[in-house]
């Protein structure tokens, strides 16, 4: 999965206001920078337990603007897919919008989705971001407004009904 921020590129491409934004956001995770070969990583963990790594600032291969062969390929890998909508959203984003797809964030998928999906979520709202992924499950995900909570909103009726079924 990849994360590319279209505002505050300043922060997002910085890892010492990156991990100080993300320590503030969410203090209940563990927060490092590793460097292995010139690349920054950042570390998430909570209670010694690795949830997940973060690569900074890696180009997202698929569409790199330089490459019109690789572009036409992962939106023709779409189109077979039957996903047509999904490589049409794609390229009007790209064309109209101010992102480097060449300085992404890279988060590999682990168990750990919920804490993952939820640091990804304050990124679309925070830095305007949007989520790419290739591969068998392939996502674009646009910015959540600004303004909007990216939280997840919890649907207590839905719980409240579960209970009262169980309780039958």
């Amino acid at each position: 999965m990849w994360v590319c921020p279209t505002k505050k590129q300043d922060e997002f491409y910085n890892p010492e206001k990156l991990i100080s934004l993300l320590k503030k956001e969410f203090p209940q995770y563990d927060l490092s920078t590793i460097e292995y070969s010139s690349t920054t990583y950042i570390d998430v963990d909570r209670s010694g337990q690795d949830l997940f790594r973060m690569q900074c600032y890696g180009d997202f291969p698929y569409l790199d603007s330089k490459d019109s062969e690789q572009k036409n390929k992962f939106i023709e890998e779409l189109d077979e897919m039957n996903m047509e909508d999904l490589a049409d959203k794609m390229i009007r984003f790209l064309e109209n919008d101010n992102m480097d797809l060449s300085k992404c964030i890279e988060i590999r998928h682990t168990s750990s989705a919920s804490d993952i999906n939820l640091v990804t979520r304050w990124m679309r709202q925070y830095f305007q971001a949007i989520v790419l992924d290739e591969g068998i499950h392939p996502e674009f995900i646009l910015p959540i407004p600004e303004g909007q909570d990216y939280k997840p909103k919890v649907d207590k009726s839905i719980i409240k009904k579960f209970g009262q079924w169980l309780s039958k």
